[in-house]
């Protein structure tokens, strides 16, 4: 999906801006590159966020179960 979009945004820079120059562009691919990587890194961390907090009802629940 990365790819697709990643080859979307150049297509798109090409029809706008013309050919871009070889360094442009790779610029361009790391800056991706970076956000696709933050993008991700934030997915996780809000993946982990919704784990602790099931697991925190989770506990919640067989403490009240057990009766402690």
């Amino acid at each position: 999906m990365a790819a697709n979009l990643h080859f979307c945004v150049t297509s798109i820079m090409h029809r706008c801006f013309g050919v871009l120059a070889d360094t442009e562009e790779t610029l361009f691919s790391y800056l991706f590159t970076i956000l696709m990587m933050v993008h991700i890194s934030y997915l996780y961390v809000l993946y982990i966020m919704l784990l602790v907090k099931l697991l925190d009802c989770f506990v919640a629940v067989s403490q009240s179960l057990v009766g402690v």
